[in-house]
């Protein structure tokens, strides 16, 4: 099936802040993580979606990681977005979980709901889930296979988590 998409690219953070490159329509923009994003916050498109990737929010895990989370007074500025809780680990292990098929399924139907639109994507340092819900969805908008390369594996910074990807990725496919 072809997806209503025109081909996106990855404006990286770091291309915006020390090269001056601006941030066209169906972009998607992986911020290296939180503070990066309510540091740019002021310059960013507010006519963009937001998937803002988070740690769970038990108490436990607010122990360990801390209470890193957007606050949805940023949020609310964006035309539209998500908040999604998830480790990231490749593997469940012990009382810790990676993302699950319902949250796999709740990002992809945003970025169903949100095809025409400009993406903003970020995680805790925006390395792993950011880069692998980026990768996701390049691959499902080029009908592309898990396999394909993108040009999120071609930048040094990113290592997408495989779960995520993978996650991701099929729900795409089976809601299309």
């Amino acid at each position: 099936m072809e997806n209503e998409f025109n081909d996106p690219t990855i404006v990286d953070v770091y291309d915006l802040i020390n090269k001056g490159k601006t941030i066209s329509t169906n972009s998607i923009l992986c911020v290296i993580g939180i503070e990066e994003f309510e540091r740019m916050y002021e310059s960013m498109p507010k006519n963009s979606v937001v998937i803002s990737i988070n740690e769970p929010q038990s108490k436990k895990n607010i122990e360990i990681f801390g209470d890193k989370s957007l606050s949805n007074d940023i949020l609310k500025n964006f035309d539209d977005y998500i908040k999604t809780f998830f480790l990231d680990i490749e593997e469940d292990f012990s009382n810790y979980q990676t993302i699950s098929e319902e949250e796999a399924k709740k990002l992809a139907q945003f970025i169903i709901d949100n095809k025409n639109k400009q993406f903003i994507i970020h995680c805790a340092m925006g390395h792993s889930r950011s880069a692998a819900v980026a990768k996701a969805l390049l691959l499902w908008i080029r009908n592309q296979t898990l396999n394909d390369k993108t040009e999120i594996d071609e930048h040094m910074r990113y290592n997408p988590n495989k779960t995520v990807l993978r996650s991701v990725f099929y729900a795409l496919n089976k809601l299309c």
